[in-house]
């Protein structure tokens, strides 16, 4: 909206400033505009404002950028300008429109001024240039009375508790992928806020929920959405619920406050895969209906097919776990003896990311190869030292510092230097001989 101007032409000489601007009869050639898109917003709002120098007839050169007095708003900086030719009362102008964002910090009518701009009029030259159709540069400076804005409060009626401030429509949604892992495998909770209006009044709460240890939340803005990720270690099999989120918001184009919310997210956390099962109704078909001898043939064929591919599981299932049992010792110097030899090639090459996924690696198969020994999977996200408890052993104390140091890094944004890498990649060796050894033990006994 247009909320008025003026014009006021100044010479570079002070002393000369006032008959200078009488006889140069600059009239409407040079004029400043201030317009804000709305005349009413709420408070916390952004509005667009635009600084429109319209150039008649005269020639300006050097250009400066707009400045606006200082008052109870945030002004973001201008924006290059955007030239375009228009026609006003019957006479043409070339328009340079300088645009920004305002954003009130009270309510109540406020003044959104004055505005100056500054630049160079090129006009005939005096003297001997004058007769030669030279040009001389004049400094002008261009000003605007200042535009009105009425600035309205938010309503108390209504407020959700957990408003924060945030002015538009929003939807929020939260994922958590897999939603189903192994004890001492990580998660990560997605939490995606979408919409359209200013993003101050939301953050990335950090999700606390017993029994997952978290990892600070990382924040980042993607367009129109507001995307919050988070990693989660699950320490021992259960069924957890990760909580559901809300956001609060007022809706300026509606007057009115919303919320948006959503559901609980069901996270099953195992200690082993689950074993599949066979539907009653392939085992037990229903008496109501006698089946003919093809039906009957049929459901042989299936039921036999289905118990087939089942014991082929079931034999990989234990031929997998005999290899575990019978000979942990022979497994322990494969699968450690690989996983150390990464890592040692890891550390050669300095890629942390490799080294630490070997690491990890190795403690889990370390862990695995100790359940022989009374070495638990679980047993690693219990507290150390407790007495009588089997997370006294040494070699459940140095499992749990390499899973939380390899948690650090994979996900808790450490960066390790060489130094650290060489003495995670002893202690490995420490861990790897350890294991050997309980598991020769165990095949023993």
């Amino acid at each position: 909206m247009l909320a008025g101007f003026s014009l006021l032409a100044l010479m570079a000489q002070p002393l000369q400033a006032s008959a200078a601007e009488e006889e140069s009869g600059f009239g409407d050639d040079l004029l400043l505009e201030i317009n804000t898109g709305k005349a009413r917003i709420y408070l916390g709002e952004s509005v667009p404002l635009s600084a429109t120098l319209l150039v008649g007839s005269v020639s300006l050169r050097n250009i400066q950028y707009p400045l606006i007095g200082k008052g109870p708003y945030r002004l973001a900086s201008f924006a290059p300008p955007r030239q375009d030719s228009l026609k006003r009362n019957g006479k043409e102008y070339t328009a340079h429109t300088f645009a920004a964002t305002l954003t009130p910090n009270r309510s109540g009518a406020l003044a959104i001024g004055p505005a100056e701009l500054r630049g160079d009029l090129l006009q005939p030259g005096g003297g001997s240039a004058g007769f030669f159709g030279g040009v001389e540069a004049r400094n002008v400076i261009v000003r605007a009375v200042p535009a009105s804005l009425d600035v309205q409060p938010l309503p108390t009626q209504g407020r959700p508790a957990d408003f924060g401030g945030a002015l538009g429509r929003y939807t929020v949604t939260r994922t958590a992928s897999p939603n189903s892992i192994r004890a001492g495998d990580p998660v990560t909770v997605t939490t995606r806020i979408e919409g359209v209006g200013n993003f101050y009044g939301f953050s990335c709460d950090s999700i606390v929920v017993p029994g997952l240890r978290a990892y600070p939340p990382s924040k980042r803005q993607r367009g129109k959405a507001l995307i919050c990720e988070q990693i989660l270690v699950a320490e021992h099999a259960q069924v957890i619920q990760i909580p559901p989120v809300s956001v609060s918001f007022f809706d300026i184009d509606a007057a009115r406050y919303g919320t948006s919310k959503t559901t609980p997210i069901r996270l099953l956390v195992e200690t082993l895969p689950p074993v599949p099962a066979i539907a009653s109704a392939q085992l037990n078909p229903s008496k109501s209906a006698p089946l003919t001898a093809a039906q009957r043939n049929g459901s042989f064929w299936l039921v036999a097919a289905a118990l087939a591919l089942l014991g082929i599981g079931a034999i990989g299932w234990l031929s997998r776990n005999r290899r575990l049992t019978s000979n942990p010792a022979r497994y322990s110097q494969t699968r450690l003896g690989a996983c150390l030899d990464e890592a040692e090639q890891a550390l050669a090459a300095a890629d942390s990311a490799r080294f630490y996924t070997a690491a990890f690696r190795l403690a889990q198969v370390a862990t695995v190869v100790g359940a022989g020994a009374e070495l638990p999977p679980h047993s690693v996200a219990s507290c150390p030292g407790q007495p009588g408890s089997v997370a006294s052993d040494a070699r459940l104390h140095l499992l749990a510092e390499l899973f939380r140091h390899c948690d650090a890094v994979r996900y808790g944004g450490v960066q390790p230097d060489t130094q650290s890498m060489r003495l995670t990649y002893e202690k490995l060796r420490s861990l790897a001989n350890m294991a050997r050894q309980a598991a020769t033990a165990t095949e023993r006994n």
